[in-house]
């Protein structure tokens, strides 16, 4: 919600409207998900309370990382021809596709509104595009979820996707207007501390890359504690710093695109 909230703030009004309509259209059936920043949860409601699990594998993509050399090549490459074709990536490439088409129907372009949205989201997340291979785990830790941790949260996987703590499972929660007057008043704090200039790469709209962008912070920020402890205190602070950019980033990003696209 974060995410959207940010981008809605930077769409053109022209763009805002558009977008206004399509995130309406689903209102019938899912009424607390009928606005651009609601719809953001859409993805993982239907797949937690609905049922839906079509679109399972487009909330991440495992990049393989393999720190002790258990995978050969050709498994490490299978691995990354498969992220392509089944994963966040292939989820925001389809959702381009439908939104820019000329002959899609308008509930066609606001379920892959709804489904960019959230893609986009998670592939801002670095857990989401990294998977962790070891002699423990041949088929890899899935995000962070085999990587056990002491303390408050159960995984890695679970300490980043809440930001550290500072957020929630917010889909499962009543949507009610003090709930969205937080994700304004909260998303008008992270871009005035990350302004959209303050990012070099800003305008790098390729999901791949920014699958490979998640994918080096995951390696190098998310994995460097040691698993089975609790995060430090300096682990923390660091982390709740990367997930607000990461955060800001993917809303500033989003904008552009859906400015792009409906431009």
């Amino acid at each position: 919600m974060l995410v959207a909230q940010v981008a809605y703030n930077h769409l053109d009004p022209e763009v805002k409207e558009r977008v206004d309509v399509l995130s309406e259209a689903f209102a019938f059936f899912y009424p607390e998900h009928q606005s651009f920043i609601t719809s953001s949860t859409w993805m993982d409601y239907v797949r937690c309370k609905g049922g839906l699990y079509i679109f399972d594998t487009w909330h991440y993509v495992d990049i393989p990382y393999d720190p002790e050399g258990v995978l050969t090549p050709e498994q490490k490459e299978k691995l990354l021809i498969e992220n392509e074709t089944h994963s966040v990536i292939e989820g925001i490439q389809q959702a381009k596709k439908t939104l820019r088409g000329s002959r899609a129907s308008t509930f066609e372009k606001a379920l892959m509104l709804r489904v960019l949205i959230h893609c986009v989201g998670d592939i801002h997340t670095p857990l989401h595009t990294t998977s962790r291979y070891t002699p423990e785990l041949l088929n890899g830790d899935r995000g962070g979820n085999g990587f056990k941790l002491k303390g408050e949260h159960k995984n890695l996987h679970v300490l980043w996707d809440t930001g550290f703590g500072e957020w929630t499972d917010i889909e499962m929660l009543p949507v009610t207007e003090e709930l969205l007057q937080f994700i304004k008043d909260y998303a008008k704090d992270l871009e005035a501390s990350y302004p959209a200039d303050g990012f070099p790469f800003l305008h790098v709209l390729d999901p791949k890359a920014w699958a490979r962008e998640g994918h080096t912070i995951a390696v190098e920020e998310a994995y460097s504690l040691p698993e089975g402890q609790a995060p430090s205190k300096e682990y923390l602070i660091e982390g709740r710093e990367t997930a607000r950019q990461r955060i800001v980033l993917a809303g500033y990003r989003l904008a552009i695109l859906l400015n792009e696209i409906f431009k």
